[in-house]
């Protein structure tokens, strides 16, 4: 809403998706600029990025579960555990799935959600096990939930991106303005 104040001569349409497809989208010039994960595999050479922020991924867990009463927790400890996962091609899916590897398994998937609201009311429900970013757990306080450390971090990279090829005065300004929103 600061940037629509400051700038009411910009039209702006807001899509929201993955970040894998927010950069295909990017390149097939469908999108001007877009808010993403950084990919672990990084972004096509063809695109820019600019880090605004980051943020850490915490343990959810039923306020029942056997790991409740911990403050942290190693992933080595969840091999055995249900997890409810993000959806597949999200950055987020990516992160926790290599940090489960790195930690010597597999995670066992039993439900994936795109929405952090919906797969924290299946941890609620016990479900399973879900990892999510700190920043979640302030937005969506529920009873009956745990909120976990990992020892191991896994972190996400949150940036703006757009094409090297795309210069004009609409994307620099996006891009200088998130910029200084997040200072």
């Amino acid at each position: 809403s600061s940037f629509c104040e400051k700038y009411p001569e910009i039209s702006v349409n807001i899509v929201q998706d993955g970040s894998h497809n927010l950069m295909q989208q990017l390149l097939e010039r469908k999108l001007d600029l877009a808010f993403i994960n950084r990919p672990l595999s990084g972004l096509p050479n063809a695109l820019d990025f600019q880090k605004l922020g980051e943020d850490v991924y915490h343990l959810a867990v039923p306020a029942d579960h056997w790991l409740a009463k911990r403050e942290i927790v190693s992933l080595a400890d969840l091999k055995n555990e249900h997890f409810i996962f993000h959806q597949t091609g999200q950055v987020a899916a990516e992160l926790c799935r290599t940090a489960c590897r790195k930690a010597g398994f597999e995670p066992n998937i039993v439900c994936r959600s795109e929405s952090p609201t919906t797969g924290f009311y299946m941890v609620r429900g016990g479900l399973g096990i879900a990892l999510f970013p700190s920043e979640e757990f302030r937005s969506h306080t529920l009873d009956g939930i745990g909120e976990l450390k990992l020892k191991e971090i896994i972190k996400k990279e949150v940036g703006i991106a757009w094409r090297k090829d795309a210069s004009s005065p609409l994307v620099e300004t996006a891009v200088r303005f998130s910029g200084d929103w997040v200072k």
